[in-house]
């Protein structure tokens, strides 16, 4: 059974500041219409919305957001064993929430310790970067699927991840589904 799910009061809330309520339909510079809360599917020339519809309408516009996180992107790490995975620091919130893991490093300022050591990992060449792991307990190593986005020398893990090449002590942990990570599992 595949978790389902919802866009949380905290990430409308963000939408809603950042967008600005619009209570009648402005144009865009490409000719659409919005209202509300950045909404454009049905907005039109005259309408009028109030701030409690347009955050139905947003709501309703997230729909196909939640479904694309719960299809595309996180949902099929909820299938694996519980872990510690050390990537992107910037997706760490998102593992935070959606997914039963724990990560080694989120872009918080109390995190500076996890952060630093997320950076030597994918920084260090692979036998460095094996002793790093290890010392932090990690489980899983993952990292955008997207083989044209690589980093650091040619000689670090991460940008040998990057372009497919991963050393003996990591294996390829199989996903169903289409896939936004490749993620590894640290052999014991």
């Amino acid at each position: 059974m595949k978790p389902r799910h919802r866009v949380s009061r905290a990430a409308i809330e963000l939408i809603t500041r950042f967008e600005g309520y619009r209570r009648k339909a402005a144009q865009l510079p490409d000719g659409r219409w919005m209202i509300g809360y950045g909404h454009t599917l049905t907005a039109r020339e005259g309408a009028e919305v109030s701030e409690e519809d347009a955050e139905a309408l947003l709501l309703y516009d997230l729909i196909a957001v939640s479904h694309a996180v719960n299809e595309w992107s996180y949902a099929p790490l909820t299938q694996l064993s519980r872990g510690l995975i050390a990537t992107d620091l910037h997706y760490g919130p998102f593992l935070l929430a959606l997914t039963p893991h724990s990560v080694l490093s989120a872009p918080y300022h109390r995190l500076s310790a996890g952060i630093i050591a997320t950076n030597r990992i994918f920084t260090s060449p692979p036998d460095e970067a094996h002793e790093l792991l290890a010392g932090q307990r990690v489980t899983y190593v993952m990292i955008c699927a997207r083989p044209d986005v690589g980093r650091g020398e040619a000689s670090s893990l991460g940008d040998q991840l990057h372009h497919g090449r991963f050393p003996a002590w990591l294996e390829p942990v199989p996903l169903a589904g289409p896939q936004a990570f490749s993620v590894y599992r640290l052999k014991s």
